[in-house]
């Protein structure tokens, strides 16, 4: 969304991931451990599940996020039987939410994250991202599990804290602006002004000048 300007993280491509993962792959220091999100439609069934978990295998990659709970528990196993390690999502799903809303207010949203939560657990997930989960219940949620839960919107009772790049370093427009996202830099001002300062140099005739010409 932040890339290509889609609307929805359901246009992505399984082959679009892989080639952002190679190119994260890439530029990645030994050491550092890479996750790639399975994208929408890439693992309806346990099958395709593998299917598709096996292609980010060829190119390196043997840690995935899939969203969803009770209703992918056979992905999941599947997955770690052949040996993947996962990452689970739950709250806000992205790639299947019909708003963008809090999840977890009501007793029934609640109870889903704790079945859901203690499910992943149970079949071996190495960690639960939490996104747009109050942070009451985001802390709930993180005592009753031994496993580590990241948030994104989840407040800061839990063990790790992620946002998107684009709006971590402020490159995407200022008016998108939820509530969990703090801008750490403001690169969107910065690389408009630099664009708005090249065109009118160029305009003048002021760039190239001799200085950059061979």
């Amino acid at each position: 969304m932040t890339v290509y300007g889609l609307k929805s993280t359901k246009n992505v491509t399984l082959n679009m991931m892989l080639r952002h993962s190679e190119a994260v792959l890439r530029a990645t220091p030994t050491g550092f451990v890479v996750i790639a999100d399975m994208p929408y439609g890439t693992y309806d069934t346990p099958e395709k599940a593998l299917q598709s978990a096996l292609q980010f295998r060829n190119i390196g990659i043997n840690i995935l996020k899939l969203e969803g709970g009770e209703e992918i528990f056979p992905q999941i196993e599947i997955l770690i039987k052949n040996k993947f390690k996962i990452t689970g999502h739950i709250g806000l799903l992205p790639q299947t939410a019909k708003k963008f809303t809090l999840v977890g207010r009501d007793e029934k949203e609640k109870d889903k994250l704790q079945t859901d939560a203690i499910g992943l657990q149970k079949r071996g997930v190495q960690n639960i991202v939490l996104e747009c989960i109050p942070a009451t219940t985001a802390k709930k949620l993180q005592n009753s599990l031994d496993i580590s839960c990241i948030g994104i919107g989840a407040g800061a009772d839990i063990d790790g804290q992620i946002l998107v790049y684009s709006d971590l370093v402020g490159r995407t427009n200022p008016k998108f602006s939820p509530k969990f996202l703090k801008r750490f830099g403001e690169t969107y001002t910065a690389e408009l002004t630099a664009i708005q300062k090249f065109t009118s140099s160029v305009r003048k005739g002021e760039f190239p000048s001799v200085n950059q010409s061979y």
